[in-house]
């Protein structure tokens, strides 16, 4: 049976659950301000969800989208209740506002197919816990307004966007899939709760206050191909291990001075450095404990010119 627009529009305290299961779309409003919506059931056949098809709807239990729909309209599951959502792998456009004050959402993702995000779309999601991103917006962050997400994963090729998780509080978790190349400016900033990050090997430029900010986070690996580093990348607080795992020093933007917060408990840990004069400009006017594996045997010493203005606090060298 095809529902109508305004089908099931402000009906309440009746418990149904709702089976689309004809082949077209779920019209505009079809269940809106819906008060006590016990499921909603979308079938195979469906192609695509109206604006305000669900809007303010009382309902917690979507099943997941199937592979037919391709667009959801705008104001589509505004206000609903709705906790967790798969959306199809053949969505192509999510509109305006479309899951904006979903407030008991907990679980959402974007998948590689997507290439439209209408404006604030997951505006107001206060409770997002966990959000994967399969595909690259470079304004990922103005569709998440006031949602903050605790887990959020990125697999796909390409760099994380600027600003995307720039004073999340709530960030915890970060998993960086083996394909990301690089992370944006101000990407991380001021994640306060954010511990650990590992960067995948793809990775080749760090942007300016990348992770500057993220008091709890107390390492980082700098992977090989890395190339650049940005002002301020890891001023973070509590930071006291940097590993490069390059043979050279990245070029290190503002000649280093400002990259790291750099304490007495601070350590540097290069692998087969080969350029030791590309370190020089990270440890000036710093209080400096280095360690340098695989020198190689063309490196005899090390001059204290090397680090000028430096308290040179310890300096262990391995072959």
């Amino acid at each position: 049976v095809f529902v109508g627009n305004s089908g099931f529009a402000q009906v309440g305290n009746i418990g149904l659950v709702v089976n689309f299961s004809y082949n077209g779309a779920i019209p505009p409003a079809a269940c809106n301000s819906f008060y006590n919506m016990a499921q909603i059931i979308i079938g195979e056949e469906i192609t695509s969800i109206g604006n305000n098809a669900f809007y303010q709807a009382n309902v917690s239990t979507i099943e997941d989208l199937p592979d037919s729909i391709t667009t959801i309209g705008d104001y589509a599951f505004t206000g609903s209740s709705i906790i967790s959502l798969r959306l199809s792998r053949s969505i192509t456009s999510i509109g305006a506002y479309a899951f904006d004050r979903c407030r008991s959402l907990v679980k959402i993702n974007l998948p590689d197919s997507l290439t439209t995000i209408g404006t604030l779309a997951f505006n107001n999601c206060f409770a997002l816990q966990q959000l994967t991103v399969n595909v690259y917006f470079p304004n990922l962050a103005s569709y998440f307004n006031n949602s903050y997400v605790n887990k959020i994963i990125f697999d796909y090729i390409g760099p994380i966007p600027d600003l995307v998780c720039n004073y999340n509080a709530n960030l915890k978790t970060l998993i960086l899939g083996q394909s990301i190349t690089g992370i944006g400016n101000q990407s991380f900033n001021n994640c306060p709760l954010l511990e650990s990050v590992t960067l995948p090997d793809t990775v080749t430029s760090i942007g300016t206050r990348a992770f500057s900010g993220c008091a709890s986070l107390k390492k980082i690996s700098i992977p090989a191909y890395v190339s650049n580093i940005g002002v301020g990348a890891f001023a973070c607080p509590s930071l006291t291990d940097v590993y490069f795992l390059s043979t050279s020093i990245p070029l290190l933007t503002d000649n280093g001075y400002n990259n790291f917060v750099n304490t007495n408990d601070t350590g540097y840990y290069v692998t087969g450095a080969r350029n030791l004069s590309r370190i020089t400009p990270l440890f000036t006017n710093l209080a400096v404990q280095l360690v340098v594996y695989s020198i190689p045997l063309f490196f005899r010493s090390l001059s204290i010119h090397q680090f000028s203005s430096s308290q040179l606090l310890s300096c262990e060298t391995f072959q």
